[in-house]
């Protein structure tokens, strides 16, 4: 077995979120997309010995996997106190490193000030229920770190428009990977249990 699918085989056993809001677009991220993505920041050096930040965190599965692959220390972030507490839970048995947790909403009243050398690592709403969600964590995200990683639908007119907030805050992006990423909805109303968007991984450095 390789290193990334050892790494999807332990972030299965993360909890999914309790009780998911569609106003949030609190989908969960599927341990296997959750691995190749924080595998990604590991491969060009942006996780080991570094502190990561994972805004919307949700239970924490991309937390776990940066603490996984050597974060010197890691800070947890999500508007949702239970899906935060099941993270506190989960992480603390099951992980080695250091982390703290906040109960925050990341557009409104982000607690964190400018730290520098960290890495965001997020999958933030797409922006379908709260427009503008989408660029106002990475907006957040750039008030925290030199370095963000970030997934986001990927369309041609709204890639270009978030790649242009983020030159205007001093940050060049690149697209370092695009896959199909499984939504699996949970409401009686919805029609399909899985429907699929093509998602680019963001990958911003501080100029």
């Amino acid at each position: 077995m390789s290193r990334k699918k050892w790494l999807s085989a332990r972030l299965s056993a993360v909890p999914e979120i309790p009780n998911p809001s569609e106003y949030l677009e609190q989908y969960t991220t599927p341990p296997e997309i959750a691995a190749d993505f924080v595998w990604e920041a590991f491969m060009r050096g942006d996780i080991e010995g570094r502190h990561t930040v994972d805004l919307g965190c949700g239970t924490g599965r991309l937390t776990a996997a940066s603490l996984i692959l050597g974060a010197s220390r890691a800070t947890c972030v999500d508007v949702d106190r239970e899906a935060v507490r099941v993270a506190r839970e989960w992480l603390t048995e099951n992980v080695s490193g250091i982390t703290e947790f906040l109960v925050s909403d990341v557009v409104e009243a982000l607690p964190l000030r400018f730290i520098g050398d960290c890495t965001v690592i997020m999958n933030p709403p797409f922006g379908v229920w709260r427009g503008g969600a989408d660029a106002a964590f990475l907006r957040a995200a750039a008030s925290i770190c030199d370095t963000i990683y970030s997934m986001h639908k990927y369309v041609p007119e709204s890639v270009a428009y978030l790649s242009r907030l983020m030159r205007d805050r001093g940050f060049g992006c690149e697209i370092v990977k695009v896959i199909n990423f499984p939504i699996r909805w949970f409401l009686e109303r919805h029609r399909s249990k899985v429907r699929y968007v093509k998602v680019a991984y963001f990958r911003c450095l501080s100029r």
